[in-house]
């Protein structure tokens, strides 16, 4: 009886060990929600790639601007920074951006983000979910 007592209890220790070493599911990317939290999903200029890591915005010229149209707008890539937390200093260093600044990039809440602006080729953003890459990587 002793015995039997016994190799349950390791075989119980095994189980959960096994259990607890199992590849946990990755989380739901934070861009596919702010994406559908923004009404984004199927506009031009909007693009996954890396299995949802990174998203790539890309807003029409300066003269090609409208917001009823199936491209993605200044006003939709704001949605989606506040949605992935940016801070409003970032958001207004990214408005600010000139054609003469080139790539600016940073940091924030384990996304990398970078960018460009230019009137003829609009606004381009890039970011990479840091911590989803991470977790996929394992």
């Amino acid at each position: 009886m002793k015995r039997a007592l016994t190799t349950l209890a390791i075989a119980s220790i095994a189980i959960v060990g096994v259990a607890g070493c199992a590849k946990q599911e990755p989380p739901t990317p934070r861009f596919k929600t702010a994406v559908s939290k923004c009404e984004l999903k199927g506009k031009d200029g909007v693009e996954y790639a890396d299995k949802g890591v990174s998203l790539i915005l890309s807003t029409a010229a300066d003269d090609d601007v409208d917001v009823e149209s199936d491209e993605a707008n200044i006003l939709n890539v704001m949605c989606v920074l506040k949605r992935v937390k940016a801070s409003a200093a970032l958001q207004d260093r990214m408005l600010s951006t000139r054609a003469l600044d080139g790539m600016q990039e940073a940091t924030f809440r384990g996304i990398h983000a970078s960018w460009t602006y230019h009137p003829d080729n609009g606004f381009n953003l890039s970011l990479e979910d840091e911590r989803l890459a991470k977790i996929l990587d394992e």
